[in-house]
This record gives structure tokens, sequence and C-alpha cells, in this order.
């Protein structure tokens, strides 16, 4: 959904050395997007570019279409990430090597990515008329449009770009470079609120201002009743990047890290992946192949891209990462895509993951993919949505275990119902037979009564006769 293409990539990112892991015939259908990538001119490639006192010096991999500059004024070194898809995420840097100035080779490179040659060669048109200006967070970006039509999910459409010529900030530097201007348009974008406030309106924090038209983009927050949001709080709020602290992280409930140790994370947009550092990367590798006999390795050799065989059907489904941050859990899902199933009917998959190049995890889209994400400009935190039930049923043996005192009870009140209607039956029965017995005695008692009132008669009619007997002999 973010991985628009734009007009370059310059790669200047040192060589990861890897001990182990790297497949070394790996099929060039599963280098995954490293193939379709569009970069500079070969010539171009591995270059510093000198302009006045700035240099671009190297290339952040984890973030794709996007480069950092080095920006020096006398003796300070400022580093800045570019961002070309979102420019929200942009940020300083110290991950990138530092040149001393005066044993940087001074060669003079006048070609770049936007000359006019490269612009034809790429059917793109520039629009030297119209100069455009994006202001971010502390900083403001200015430069001439530069148009392409391209095609996404089989969607054609228009991609303004910023050829940026100028950065703002502290002080004025030039810069080689793009930002997208249209990203926000059509893209999905509706699902990310950027900013969260007490009116509960979601205001970008940057406008785009072109001699044209304006943008203000705003998203509505929803109310969600039945969620909690929680905060995370910025581990530098004097940088305009949304980092902070990751406690542990596990696969499977399977931790990759140690307790004692902690590692930073970015969030991004325009990443597709989960970008760990080598030591969880091939911890994760590891737990695959012990816990569930799955073989994986680095599809490639640019991306570091994890491809994983024979896995199962549950497995691509259910695997999942999970991020311990400030005492909150947060589940990371969807993190298998392109399954092939093999001869013996297991999965051939690409994960998700990725290496990072340095020691900082970057969380791309599948952080945001399945959660409501709040960024607050003003304090630098980041909101996170979850449901309150979430938290009774992330435990399912604790779950068991409160239940089980409830069906213990409603399992006995059953039973008891059973026993007592068994025995109002049994009852009920007895006492028909007593009516019965009862009705059957006072019938002989009556038969009794009359044969022994018929005795009486007699015998008193035989006493009669007998007393008149004796009279009349008298």
């Amino acid at each position: 959904m973010f991985n628009l293409l734009l007009l370059f990539q310059i790669s200047f990112g040192q060589e990861i050395n890897l001990s182990k892991k790297i497949q070394k015939n790996a099929n060039n259908s599963e280098t995954v997007l490293s193939q379709n990538l569009l970069k500079c001119p070969l010539e171009l490639e591995n270059q510093e570019f000198m302009i006045n006192t700035s240099k671009v010096i190297c290339e952040q991999s984890d973030l794709f279409y996007s480069m950092k500059i080095n920006l020096t004024k006398g003796n300070e070194n400022f580093e800045m990430f570019v961002d070309l898809v979102s420019p929200w995420s942009w940020y300083k840097s110290s991950d990138c090597e530092f040149y001393d100035q005066p044993l940087v080779n001074q060669t003079i490179q006048k070609n770049s990515c936007f000359d006019k040659n490269y612009i034809k060669s790429q059917k793109l048109e520039q629009q030297s008329s119209t100069e455009s200006q994006i202001i971010a967070h502390n900083f403001s970006l200015k430069g001439l449009l530069v148009v392409s039509n391209v095609q996404i999910d089989a969607k054609q459409f228009e991609l303004q770009m910023l050829q940026v010529d100028n950065i703002y900030a502290k002080r004025t530097y030039q810069s080689d470079g793009a930002i997208s201007l249209s990203h926000f348009k059509g893209s999905g974008q509706q699902n990310f609120i950027l900013q969260y406030s007490s009116s509960n309106k979601s205001i970008i924090q940057f406008d785009i201002y072109t001699q044209k038209q304006t943008f203000t983009i705003r998203n509505d927050v929803p109310q969600r009743p039945n969620y909690q949001l929680f905060w995370i709080n910025n581990t530098d709020v004097n940088t305009p990047q949304w980092k902070f602290k990751i406690d542990q992280i596990s696969l499977m409930d399977k931790p990759l890290s140690q307790k004692d140790q902690s590692y930073h994370a970015i969030l991004t947009l325009n990443s597709q992946f989960i970008s760990l550092p080598l030591e969880l990367s091939n911890k994760l590798i590891d737990v695959l192949a012990s816990a569930k006999n799955i073989s994986c390795s680095y599809a490639d050799s640019e991306l570091f891209v994890i491809v994983c065989k024979n896995m199962n059907q549950s497995l691509t489904k259910t695997l999942s990462i999970t991020l311990n941050i400030s005492d909150l859990q947060i589940k990371l899902t969807n993190l298998v895509e392109n399954c092939k199933k093999d001869e013996e009917q297991k999965y051939r998959c690409q994960l998700k993951v990725k290496l990072s190049s340095s020691n900082t995890i970057f969380l791309g889209e599948p952080f945001f993919i399945d959660k409501k994400i709040l960024l607050n400009y003003e304090t630098g935190q980041v909101g996170v949505y979850k449901e309150v039930l979430d938290e009774k049923f992330q435990n399912k043996d604790t779950l068991s275990i409160e239940n089980l005192g409830i069906w213990i009870v409603l399992l006995t009140i059953i039973l008891v119902l059973i026993f007592c209607l068994m025995n109002i039956k049994h009852a009920l029965k007895w006492f028909m037979r007593a009516i019965k017995y009862r009705k059957t005695q006072n019938f002989d008692d009556e038969q009794q009564l009359r044969s022994k009132e018929v005795e009486f008669n007699e015998m008193e009619k035989a006493e009669q006769m007998t007393q008149s007997i004796e009279e009349n002999s008298i």
C-alpha cells in the first residue's frame, strides 16, 4: 500500500557482514522488492555529491525510497533522514558514519538524479514554473514540482513530487532529493491518525503549499467506548522522529532479547517490513528452526528479507511477534506473505521481517496494519488503541483458571437439579402408589364393616327370636 515508486535511491550503505544464514543461491523472484527499485544510473552510484557545504554520504536501507544527507557548516555535523514517501517520519540520525571535513574527497559530482537528461529518460515532467514548499516539523523544504504517472495495484494515478533544492532549518542548506506530495491522497491514509487533540480531531502537522492549491489533511479520531488508549513516551522528544524503547521482544512466547537488554524502535510508514538488528534476526531464525523445524534464511544480499521453508498452514496464520513496551504488550501479526506449496504440501513463505542495518528496530506497515495509532506532535508520544477485553484474553491459561470455578459451580448446580428432579419423580411415583394403596385399604375396610353389620343384624334377629320363644313357653 505504501510502496510508491519514486524516482531514485542512492546507495552509499556499508556492507553488512553476516557470518551465516545467507542463502547463496537465492531465487531471483524472492529478492522481493530489491530488483524493482528505481535507482540512479550506475555511474552515479557510490558517489559523494558535493554541493557547497552539503554532501550526501550514505543511505538508510531500512526505509524504502529515502535518502540520508549530512549537512555540514563549519564544525557542525547535522545528519537528517529524508523520508521520500511520508515527510512526517524524517529525522536527525547518528547512525550514519561521520566524515571529517578535511578527509572528504573534494571531487564535485555535477550530475544528479534530477538533471534534465535523467528526468527525460524516466519520462518525468519538470514543472519549472511551479515552485512548491513543504513546512514540516521544525524544517522547511523548497523546490520545483516533478510529475510522474505511476501504476500501483493496477491503478493509474499522478504522482507529484517536490525536487528539493533548499532545506531550511537552523541554517539554510542546499540539497538534492525528492518528497512525494500526493501520497496522502486516496492511499488508505485515513487509517492512520497523525495527531491527537482534546477536540478529537486529527490535523496533520505540516501543510503542502503550491501556487495552485493548498492541502490541509484532517482525520477524525474515532470514538471507541470498548477501547482504551495507551501512551508510549518518546525517548528523544527533541528530534522529529517517533522513537521509543522496547523492553523485550519475543516470537511465539519465546524471548528473542535478553531481559536486561533493550532496543530502540522507530516508526515508519514507508517500509513493508519489521527490521530487526542482526542479533534478533538471527535469533528469530534459530527459534523457528528449533521450535517448529522451519528452515529460514536471508533471500538476498541487498535487503536481507527472511524466507522460510517447511511452514505449515496454521503457522502461516498465527505467526506473531510480541513487543513489550512500558508494561504494554503489542502483538504484531500479518508477518507472512507470498506463500507457495511445495511437493510435500509444505509452505515456502516470505516473512515481513528483514535485517536492520543498525542496532535499531524499524516498525513499518505490520505495526500499523491491525491497530489504531495516534501520533501526538506536541508531546512526541505514540498512542495505541487496545480493546479493553483484549487484556483478559491475552493469556489463555489465566482465562481458563479464572473460569474453572465458574464451571464447577455451574456443573454442581446442574447435578443438584438433576438429582432433585429424579427425587421428585420418585417421590411423585411413591405418592401415587400410596394414594392407590390407601384407596385399596379403604375399600377392604368398607367390605369388612358391611359384613360385620350383617352378622350383627343376624345376631340381633337370632336373639330376638330366642327371647320370643322363651316368652311363649312361659
